[in-house]
């Protein structure tokens, strides 16, 4: 489970009231939540915002696997995972 799960579990916000307030699509949370996709810092700035809590607190998840490059395996993986939900949009 990731931070922004957690966050949205635990402040008893459901999946499409994040989507909304945070301005971003379904398919991308969801690749979020997954661990399918690793968000910009601007989709981290637009999730905290969400979420009410500091930027760090989502950060510290992905600041370990910053350093790590992305794969090629990994970012097929990512697109494939886009085209399959792309239909599922809000």
């Amino acid at each position: 489970m990731t931070k922004v799960q957690q966050l949205r579990e635990a402040k008893g916000m459901t999946y499409w009231t994040l989507t909304r307030r945070a301005k971003i699509s379904c398919y991308h949370l969801a690749a979020i939540e997954g661990g399918k996709f690793e968000p910009t810092i601007g989709t981290l700035k637009k999730l905290a915002k969400a979420l009410e809590c500091p930027l760090n607190e989502l950060m510290r998840e992905y600041a370990e696997k910053a350093a790590t490059p992305v794969s090629a395996q990994n970012t097929k993986e990512f697109y494939e995972f886009m085209r399959k939900h792309r239909s599922n949009r809000y």
